[in-house]
């Protein structure tokens, strides 16, 4: 970004998105209210209009890499056999050795990349207990607990609840809320 035209449609759209630019100069953009995006993706589209693009630092690079492999290992359709020593699968996968994954983790993101597994593995619990009929076994078999017991534990230990009281609750809430809006369209 050289030119003020430039300089100046960027502005522009930006704080269409409604987030203050704070400086731009040569190639750099300084923005606050990134918390105001309803996603990510929504600044990328509007930089991509304009033919610009976010150029991310290979450390971040390779933690959304990370972050992919998580996500995708614990979806349903994932090929990986979930028994598998998930250390050894990201070292594999990115040709990086886990504990300088793990170190970078920490230090970008504030938590340990233990934690945020886990974290990872309790919102997809969350998920079938909300969204799906399976039994504690099946959901424990799809994100890689060797028991129910142990994903029970570990559930308790993360979320203070039983996933058992937990699907209760959301069961219960989703039919207040049906009742509510059957009494509303009255």
């Amino acid at each position: 970004m050289v030119c003020r035209r430039c300089i100046t449609v960027l502005k522009q759209s930006l704080e269409k998105l409604s987030l203050t630019v704070e400086e731009i100069y040569l190639g750099k953009v300084t923005v606050s209210g990134l918390q105001n995006l309803s996603s990510f993706s929504e600044l990328e589209d509007t930089l991509k209009e304009l033919n610009f693009e976010i150029f991310q630092s290979g450390e971040q690079k390779l933690l959304d890499q990370v972050k992919k492999i998580i996500e995708d290992f614990y979806s349903p359709e994932s090929p990986i056999d979930k028994k598998a020593k998930f250390s050894t699968l990201l070292s594999e996968k990115l040709n990086v050795n886990y504990d300088t994954l793990s170190a970078l983790f920490s230090r970008t993101e504030g938590i340990t990349l233990e934690t945020y597994i886990i974290q990872r593995r309790i919102d997809k619990i969350k998920e079938y207990l909300v969204y799906t009929d399976l039994t504690l076994a099946q959901i424990a078999e799809l994100t890689g607990y060797s028991s129910m017991f142990h994903l029970s534990r570990q559930f308790k230990r993360v979320t203070s609840s039983t996933p058992t009281f937990f699907k209760q609750v959301k069961a219960q809430k989703r039919q207040l809320i049906k009742e509510a809006r059957l009494l509303e369209s009255k």
